[in-house]
């Protein structure tokens, strides 16, 4: 499969670095706002309000914040073996809006350094991911949106913010993500086969002439 990834909150933990310097920079504040990371909302930045959000946005602009984030627990071992695997695998991420620069730039520095120099050849660095080409995109947002409709199946990454999402497939590094990436391809398989079996009946072929499929 040609699998697409998302960085931020699928290899890289922006909250847990997020949190580290809010509480080290604005100690009163952070005891007084934060709230548990597993009850966090997907744009943390934005959730406070006021001068909470820009304190959060002002450590966003620091320089070396985006390279500086911890991987998440099985990530970088993940990735590695999914190209192992026979996979094709892109990163594709999406800088902030708020620091695009210091965002882009620091996205690749990090790959560089956790992933090593053969992934920055792997990057796509998009405004828009409906635009990028995939089987499936492996991202944490809850709902992606954008100019097109897009060629990948969206895949959620498990996070606590993105679990009332039901109606997609589910992956973890940390739950037996070999056999959720297996049950996708094997859904993926089978409305492959349906869709094409759909058009020979379309065309006027009987179930006689699907012998080939094997």
């Amino acid at each position: 499969m040609f699998i697409l990834l998302d960085q931020d909150g699928v290899l890289s933990d922006h909250g847990a670095e997020l949190y580290t310097r809010w509480a080290d920079q604005y100690p009163e504040e952070f005891d007084r706002y934060h709230i548990p990371l597993d009850q966090a909302p997907y744009d943390l930045t934005s959730h406070f309000g006021g001068e909470v959000t820009e304190h959060l946005k002002a450590i966003e602009q620091t320089p070396g914040f985006w390279a500086s984030l911890p991987p998440i627990d099985g990530a970088l071992e993940g990735a590695n073996e999914l190209v192992a695997l026979g996979h094709v695998v892109c990163i594709c991420t999406r800088p902030s809006k708020r620091v695009t620069e210091i965002c882009a730039l620091e996205k690749f520095q990090w790959v560089q350094r956790r992933l090593g120099q053969a992934w920055i050849e792997r990057m796509m660095v998009v405004r828009d991911k409906t635009f990028a080409h995939g089987d499936i995109l492996i991202d944490d947002k809850p709902k992606i949106v954008g100019a097109r409709e897009p060629s990948w199946q969206h895949v959620i990454f498990d996070q606590p913010y993105n679990r009332h999402v039901a109606d997609r497939p589910r992956f973890s590094w940390s739950i037996n993500w070999r056999d959720a990436l297996s049950e996708i391809e094997d859904a993926r398989r089978r409305t492959r086969l349906t869709n094409e079996g759909a058009g020979w009946l379309a065309r006027g072929y009987g179930v006689d002439d699907w012998d080939f499929w094997g």
